[in-house]
């Protein structure tokens, strides 16, 4: 998998979404462990459609992705 870090201040409102394929499970389990209690949500897949509507409501981007957004 590809290591992923992400700190979201306590303070702010903000939510990091996480986009895409969980090849690993193990992995994606341990993410999700880490993520309790934050402002974080996994949505795994998504069609482009519902991609481009957390593109229209957000404050910042982290692409990970091999893939044109």
């Amino acid at each position: 998998g590809v290591p992923v870090s992400a700190h979201v201040e306590e303070s702010t409102d903000d939510t990091l979404h996480v986009v895409g394929p969980s090849p690993d499970e193990a992995y994606v389990s341990f993410l999700r462990e880490r993520a309790r209690g934050k402002r974080v949500q996994f949505h795994g897949c998504l069609p482009r459609p519902a991609v481009q509507k957390l593109f229209d409501g957000t404050t910042g981007l982290i692409s990970a992705s091999t893939h044109q957004l």
